[in-house]
């Protein structure tokens, strides 16, 4: 199976002067938990997840002192003393970051006519969730952990 056959071609992308207010927005609205990043001429700059907004937040925490949350596979854990207004308040001091500051800049990419069996290994090994498919610089789509498991099955014969 090659991954232009699971690849999700509608892939919503960001810009790097894009804030953190307006990331998490179109995480929230969409669902989706990250974006490639480009630039003014659609090519492949970066990759910025959920993971990495919260880590803004963290980091503002850390600076402070205070507890921060910590993010757990199924969702995020509040530490002791840690209330959601803290959070949010934390994250009010990081909305207007943009996202250069916090992306992912070393991409691991793939091309429509690799065969899924090489990249899903690869996105265990890496601890990666969505790869970035890519073809001349340009973003023609995206694959995610999901996608893979999707077409598996939707493959298998009974």
């Amino acid at each position: 199976m090659k991954v232009k056959d699971i690849m999700n071609r509608e892939v919503r992308t960001v810009t790097p002067d894009t804030s953190l207010d307006e990331l998490a927005r179109l995480f929230a609205d969409t669902g989706i938990h990250g974006a490639p990043v480009v630039d003014a001429e659609d090519r492949l700059i970066g990759i910025v997840t959920e993971s990495d907004v919260l880590k803004a937040t963290k980091t503002r925490y850390v600076k402070y002192n205070l507890v921060y949350p910590s993010i757990h596979q199924f969702g995020m854990d509040f530490r002791e003393g840690v209330t959601y207004e803290d959070l949010l308040k934390a994250f009010d001091e990081v909305k207007h970051v943009p996202v250069s500051q916090i992306m992912t800049r070393k991409v691991v990419t793939a091309g429509p006519d690799d065969p899924v069996e090489d990249i899903a290994p690869m996105m265990v090994q890496k601890k990666i969730n969505r790869v970035p498919i890519v073809e001349k610089g340009m973003v023609v789509g995206i694959v995610t952990r999901e996608d893979i498991l999707r077409g598996i099955f939707k493959n298998r014969k009974a």
